[in-house]
């Protein structure tokens, strides 16, 4: 992969949240915008686990090298879908340098690099409420057969 493909620099790793903002902007105006989070968490841990420059992930090879990872298998496209969207964006915008049109602000966990998910944590369970008692509370509980309330068997149907 990254024989020939430049590694992302200090600058471009400092400005990847504005950069990665930019691009979520862009993708919120376009026809797939309900996919914007899901593309930008994508492009943004590619960043992060290539650690290449805008202009490697720009090109051709990229793309087909994404295309045939395991890691978009599993995930039905959706790499090689988040990377040619941000191939058409940065073609469109015409430059994979900044200065980048949106600034992320520092709690913007969407846009940082170094974040892992784009969204925050779920919330802890209520701790005055045992689990068994939301379970409860969200599907209809059975009791359990015992020994004496198992059905017998229905005949079985077939050939002679």
């Amino acid at each position: 992969l990254r024989e020939g493909m430049q590694k992302a620099t200090l600058e471009e790793g400092k400005d990847a949240a504005h950069m990665l903002k930019t691009f979520f902007s862009w993708m919120s105006k376009s026809a797939c915008s309900k996919s914007a989070p899901s593309y930008v968490n994508v492009v943004k841990t590619l960043y992060r686990e290539h650690n290449l420059a805008l202009e490697s992930m720009a090109t051709p090879e990229y793309l087909t090298f994404v295309k045939s990872s395991r890691e978009n298998c599993k995930a039905n496209g959706l790499f090689s879908a988040s990377v040619r969207q941000l191939q058409m964006w940065l073609k469109e915008r015409g430059s994979c340098a900044g200065p980048w049109e949106e600034k992320a602000s520092i709690s913007d966990r969407l846009f940082d690099p170094k974040h892992n998910g784009g969204r925050a944590p779920a919330p802890p369970a209520e701790p005055s409420r045992p689990v068994g008692e939301a379970l409860k509370s969200l599907f209809a509980v059975r009791p359990a057969k015992g020994p004496s309330d198992e059905e017998t068997p229905a005949p079985k149907r077939g050939r002679k």
